[in-house]
């Protein structure tokens, strides 16, 4: 920083008022470019937390869809098994042979 203001002083001397804004505008450029700077870090950091945000939903997703899927394969048996004893109730109510409405006659 020291050196560059003997710097620009030495330029002030020799080019006068064109040399300051000169450096007015430099400075002022210089300014802007670190601020720019600045803003991208952050953006940048942002960005990187978003996305960190955006794959931890995804696992989320991912683990909830496989529990959901494991509940439905188990209903889905439980299902098929009912369906099954219902199935041989059925069997063994039409094959029930003591049972007068079964055979046609009417209970005494």
């Amino acid at each position: 920083m020291g050196a560059d203001l003997s710097m620009f002083s030495d330029i002030l001397r020799q080019f006068g008022v064109a040399a300051l804004l000169f450096i007015v505008v430099w400075w002022m450029f210089k300014q802007q470019t670190q601020t720019f700077t600045r803003m991208m870090d952050d953006q940048k950091e942002q960005s990187c937390a978003e996305r960190k945000l955006y794959e931890k939903m995804i696992e989320q997703l991912q683990k909830q869809e496989e529990r959901s899927y494991n509940i439905l394969n188990g209903l889905l048996e439980t299902t098929q098994y009912h369906a099954g004893i219902l199935a041989r109730v059925e069997q063994k109510i039409d094959s029930n042979e003591y049972c007068p409405l079964v055979r046609g006659k009417k209970a005494p």
